[in-house]
């Protein structure tokens, strides 16, 4: 016989509460107890993988992002240039026929 604290297994129980068990259900008790503890582990490392993965990405986006903005800025500037430069023509071309 085992005696075991049923706080340990059961998040409801708040206080200490012991019992007694035959060897085959303290058995089973350790069984489900090692396989919850491996699929906890697992869960934290899932996690702290997408949490890796999710950093990668993001810094990938936001390098895409950056260059994508300098290339529009740039693009911008370009399309502003020869705006002035078209509509700066136009002023000279009034200016000399008058």
């Amino acid at each position: 016989m085992k005696k075991i604290n049923l706080k340990d297994y059961y998040a409801h129980i708040s206080i200490d509460t012991y019992i007694d068990i035959s060897d085959e259900v303290f058995n089973i008790f350790e069984e489900h107890r090692k396989a919850e503890q491996a699929y906890q582990s697992h869960i934290r490392s899932s996690k702290s993988m997408l949490t890796n993965i999710h950093t990668i990405v993001i810094s990938k986006l936001n390098e895409v992002i950056l260059q994508n903005t300098a290339y529009l800025q740039q693009l911008f500037k370009d399309a502003w240039r020869t705006r002035i430069t078209y509509f700066s023509t136009f002023d000279n071309n009034a200016t000399l026929s008058t």
